[in-house]
């Protein structure tokens, strides 16, 4: 072979690892990706059910909670606050879900489930006072999207509030 030919071949060669190495990195970027939700959806999940798990563990808590979100008058000052500090870890999961899910991390249909729990809580009496004195501290798109999708819709047939009392119709 002339010196010609072995150029053209290498080429060839070299043409065709190129391609095999692009094609590997489409697959390694799919399979990170489907890893990156992976995890996203059980960081969403695990938040929630510490949540349920920390607030469950305390009987009075729990008590304080479901009296809050069903009518926040009868609170006083103190606990008052207590329920703020609840709601407030409960809204910032649900806010790191919201965005985990606008930017695809999180499925619609898990989105969907949260979303649902999350009228349960920001749609009872309680929930909205809480939302009205609070809102201002989570991010526009998300607070926008509380207040047009989650807390104008009608409560779900056997909505209940952390399994206590009906908010549905």
């Amino acid at each position: 072979m002339k010196l010609k030919e072995y150029a053209m071949l290498a080429e060839i060669v070299s043409g065709i690892a190129i391609v095999v190495t692009v094609v590997l990195l489409i697959v390694e970027v799919r399979e990170n990706t489907d890893a990156v939700r992976i995890a996203s959806a059980q960081a969403v999940h695990e938040n929630y059910a510490n949540w349920y798990i920390s607030l469950h563990s305390e009987p009075e808590t729990t008590e304080l909670v479901i009296e809050g979100l069903r009518d926040p008058s009868t609170l006083t000052t103190v606990q008052w606050g207590q329920f703020i500090s609840v709601m407030m870890a409960y809204t910032s999961y649900m806010q790191n879900a919201f965005y985990q899910w606008q930017e695809g991390s999180l499925s619609p249909e898990l989105w969907q489930g949260w979303e649902l729990v999350s009228y349960n809580l920001v749609g009872t009496p309680g929930g909205i006072r809480f939302w009205q004195e609070r809102s201002y501290v989570f991010g526009d798109t998300f607070r926008e999207y509380v207040e047009t999708e989650i807390m104008t819709k009608e409560p779900p047939v056997g909505a209940k509030p952390l399994g206590a009392f009906d908010i549905g119709p």
